[in-house]
């Protein structure tokens, strides 16, 4: 019983999902259009496997990287079709599209990189300060985020982040961070693991 209504909400999300993103989307025309976008939108997952390789989220994400640099993370990330004041919020972890102006980004041991996972740090309205009695305050516009890397021993240019290339558009935002994925199967085996007697 648990699994049907599970499936059932899954089922009523990803059509929550595919509506608002066919409604929000910029070429609609017919009521096919719309009905095609919506079809298309549900067909496509919520959630998406990610690799996180770096120190700039440890020690919260890939803390094996401070003592390997090829450590890779695999990060499951649910989507957000439309990113807004509604459903991203200060703190939440997520992966967002590598802003224009610093593409193309090569890391090392690593081929050219078009997302980035960082913490919302600020939302549309707040203040930001530094320590610098210099510097003006800056106030994020609406549709704009601040974020930062968790690795607090890392300042640019060492790290990208907000500090690097400014606020950030909202719509650049993919989705929020759910689970490690090691985390999952550990979880998974645990949760499912019957001794036999």
């Amino acid at each position: 019983m648990a699994t049907r209504a599970w499936n059932l909400r899954y089922s009523l999300l990803k059509l929550k999902h595919a509506v608002s993103e066919a409604v929000a989307s910029p070429h609609q025309g017919s009521v096919a259009d719309v009905l095609q976008t919506t079809v298309e939108a549900y067909q496509r997952r919520l959630t998406q496997v990610i690799a996180l390789a770096g120190v700039s989220m440890a020690p919260t994400l890939n803390p094996l990287g401070t003592k390997d640099p090829g450590a890779v993370e695999q990060l499951l990330v649910r989507q957000i079709p439309r990113p807004s004041t509604s459903n991203v919020w200060v703190g939440d972890v997520v992966a967002l599209k590598t802003p224009s102006s610093l593409q193309p980004i090569s890391l090392a041991n690593t081929e050219h990189v078009d997302y980035m996972v960082r913490r919302v740090a600020a939302m549309p309205g707040e203040e930001l300060v530094t320590d610098d009695p210099e510097d003006e305050p800056v106030v994020l516009q609406q549709g704009q985020c601040w974020v930062l890397a968790d690795n607090e021993e890392l300042q640019p240019p060492a790290v990208l982040d907000s500090r690097t290339f400014g606020p950030l558009d909202l719509s650049s935002i993919i989705g929020r961070w759910i689970i490690v994925v090691i985390d999952i199967c550990l979880w998974w085996n645990q949760a499912v693991y019957v001794p036999s007697l």
